[in-house]
């Protein structure tokens, strides 16, 4: 599950067609008055996302991308 928040700049939510292809079976959340940090511009509804049967929690670098340690 890729949440994304719609006011993001960087990456912004245009982007995330990239992330879906790459990333099997990969779904798209989109929260209109989050911005790039959807976790806590919009906590609550991020919140219930993650909590969702179908959700997988992986936290990304905003500049690169890359998995967060």
């Amino acid at each position: 599950l890729l949440v994304w928040g719609r006011q993001a700049a960087n990456p912004a939510v245009e982007s995330a067609d990239l992330w879906l292809q790459a990333i099997p079976n990969a779904e798209l959340e989109v929260l209109a008055d989050a911005g790039t940090l959807p976790h806590a511009d919009a906590a609550v509804a991020f919140a219930r996302l993650a909590r969702s049967e179908n959700a997988e929690l992986v936290l990304l670098h905003v500049e690169d991308g890359s998995p967060a340690p």
